[in-house]
């Protein structure tokens, strides 16, 4: 799995930013839980319409969880990006300051948005048992 700069897993880092740490001071900032209530009607139909293609013969049992997974992926990296709240506390944003001094880009302010790993390790996996 992938690992953030810190040797934490990306996965451990998505847990703790979407429930905070308390011991950490780490404020709760929800991407997932957040998505998936933003956008429970549009899964919900898309789900219901693949369940009907499948039952038709139209669709299999793999496209429609697929098309789930990669529509609530989208949705969930789409919320990552929007998260400005709450902010970055002024130590964080100096240590990315600190990180970036003698590279071409620049810190980011945004919460859940520094080096873009757990965007890009978002992804999710298809399984269809026999059962």
């Amino acid at each position: 799995p992938p690992k953030s700069g810190s040797g934490i897993p990306v996965a451990q880092v998505a847990v703790i930013q979407e429930f905070g740490s308390p011991s950490n001071n780490t404020p709760p900032r929800s991407f997932m839980r957040s998505s998936l209530k933003e956008n429970n009607k549009q899964i919900r139909d898309l789900t219901k319409s693949g369940c009907k293609g499948v039952l038709k013969g139209t669709e299999t049992r793999y496209t429609l969880a697929n098309g789930v997974g990669l529509k609530v992926s989208g949705l969930i990296r789409k919320k990552i990006k929007q998260i400005t709240e709450p902010p970055i506390k002024q130590a964080t944003r100096e240590a990315r300051t600190r990180r970036y001094a003698n590279k071409k880009k620049s810190a980011s302010d945004k919460p859940l948005v520094d080096t873009g790993l757990m965007i890009s390790s978002l992804t999710y996996t298809v399984s269809i048992g026999n059962k």
